[in-house]
């Protein structure tokens, strides 16, 4: 009696594990399906059954011959819905008992693909090379086309495209895209992403396509910002999302062409929200580029000019034009022969560099110190703060050798160090009270022209420089800030 029970049970256990893994597999396929499509959204929910009826099987017959098999199932749709950290832990060994060659290549597929998206190529084109030689012809082309995403990733270009030669389809075409443009073959990559234009598909990953491109090729992501903003594929919105992502690329190789690109999100948007954006970023770059007082004063003549013409765009440029009148009323009594002259445009050079972005009015400023107060303390402090900013190397600072700056960067302490700092940072405390009109806590500072300016706006950037000098005046790793070299 007892082992007809025993037997009954076991028979039972034996179905129950049939049956899980039989609609596990049935609903996995059904998922692959769907992604294969691009029907992310209903694969999701399919690897979700899948996933309970693998956790079925695995809770009643964790040892069964099902096991390995709904392991694998379970790391897949981890796979699926992006949780790599447990899909690898789960896929790879899960793949070394798989004795089904479908199955082995499917779960490969996934551990792959999830080993690219934790950052490591190298390991994910050992993982999928295999199945590249597999009898499924869709198999094959997945694993081909991982193949090609791992060796790009991995800046082997050439490679890369060797191994998505002859893979159709518009995920390919991307990833030749981004090839060619790694390798430099603009001819190629132009012509690639001119095909993947010509689609007119907003759903595709333009955003990331040109921000790859533009890592190894800035001039060139441009190029494709402006074959796609002109094709109309994308909402204003986007493209002028696009836009702004290639001008702050372009800062960094070409001013002039970033110039350009806000002049077309102008021509591009007209008016509005974008526009206005466009006119204040490029307000930014005259200060930026701004090296004299003089060239500054002309950038605040033609900002208060497009205020008055822009009544739009004007709230957007009063903080950027107040600051430069602060920098102006800090200029003020700065000629060589005033008093304390030299600690006064100090401080402006600080607050053009730290407030404003002007690094090359900064460099300039700074630069000026040692040659208008050749005796000042502070002229090795300056020194140093220019180089930092102009990348000089020229001028091994021998004159300065006494500098008690120059001694703390050569690791020696000194209480003149300190003194000077103090000193500085007094002085910028008087200027910074002076400059701040009497007013209840918490209100900001009256302009001229009658509106209130925010307290955090930057009259009390003179503050934050206060600060910075007091803290480095009590730490010896800080010896580079306070020698008018700010971290990175």
């Amino acid at each position: 009696m007892r082992r007809g029970l025993l037997a009954a049970a076991l028979l039972v256990q034996g179905c129950a594990s049939f049956n899980a893994n039989y609609k596990a597999n049935k609903y996995a396929d059904e998922a692959r399906r769907l992604d294969r499509e691009g029907r992310t959204l209903e694969a999701g929910g399919y690897w979700g059954r899948a996933s309970v009826k693998a956790d079925s099987l695995l809770a009643h017959n964790p040892d069964g011959k099902y096991a390995a098999g709904a392991l694998a199932i379970k790391g897949e749709a981890y796979a699926a819905v992006g949780q790599c950290g447990q899909a690898s832990r789960i896929l790879a060994p899960a793949i070394e008992q798989l004795k089904s060659e479908t199955d082995r290549e499917e779960a490969t597929i996934a551990l792959a693909s999830c080993e690219l998206r934790l950052g490591t190529p190298d390991l994910a084109a050992s993982t999928v090379r295999p199945v590249t030689e597999s009898h499924d012809g869709t198999r094959r082309r997945q694993a081909l086309l991982l193949l090609g995403m791992a060796e790009r990733q991995a800046g082997r270009d050439s490679a890369a495209l060797a191994a998505l030669a002859g893979i159709r389809g518009t995920p390919a075409l991307v990833q030749r895209t981004l090839a060619y443009a790694s390798a430099h073959d603009g001819a190629a990559a132009t012509s690639a992403f001119d095909s993947l234009v010509a689609m007119r598909d907003s759903t595709l990953p333009w955003d990331s396509l040109l921000t790859i491109t533009g890592r190894t090729n800035p001039e060139l992501a441009s190029d494709f910002t402006s074959t796609l903003t002109r094709s109309k594929t994308l909402s204003l919105e986007r493209s002028a999302a696009l836009s702004f992502a290639d001008a702050t690329r372009l800062a960094a190789v070409d001013t002039a062409r970033q110039r350009q690109r806000y002049e077309d999100i102008i021509q591009m948007a007209g008016s509005g929200e974008f526009a206005d954006r466009a006119r204040f970023d490029m307000a930014r770059m005259r200060i930026r580029s701004a090296d004299s007082m003089p060239d500054l004063a002309a950038t605040l003549q033609a900002m208060q000019a497009l205020a008055a013409a822009d009544g739009s765009v004007a709230a957007a440029l009063v903080p950027l034009r107040y600051r430069i009148q602060q920098l102006q009323l800090l200029m003020d009594s700065t000629a060589p022969g005033e008093p304390r002259g030299d600690m006064r445009r100090f401080l402006a050079a600080e607050f053009a560099r730290d407030t404003l972005d002007a690094r090359r009015l900064a460099a300039s400023l700074f630069e000026s110190i040692p040659q208008g107060w050749p005796e000042s303390p502070y002229a090795a402090k300056a020194w140093l703060a220019a180089r930092q900013l102009t990348g000089d190397t020229t001028d091994a600072g021998g004159r300065f050798a006494a500098s008690p700056y120059l001694a703390v960067l050569r690791g020696e302490e000194g209480a003149t160090y300190a003194q000077l700092e103090d000193s500085l940072a007094n002085f910028a405390r008087s200027l910074a009270a002076a400059s701040v009109p009497q007013a209840a806590r918490g209100a900001g500072a009256k302009r001229a022209d009658g509106t209130v300016e925010p307290e955090d706006a930057d009259a009390p950037a003179v503050r934050r420089n206060q600060q910075r000098q007091r803290s480095s005046a009590t730490s010896r790793n800080r010896a580079g800030a306070a020698s008018g070299v700010p971290k990175e």
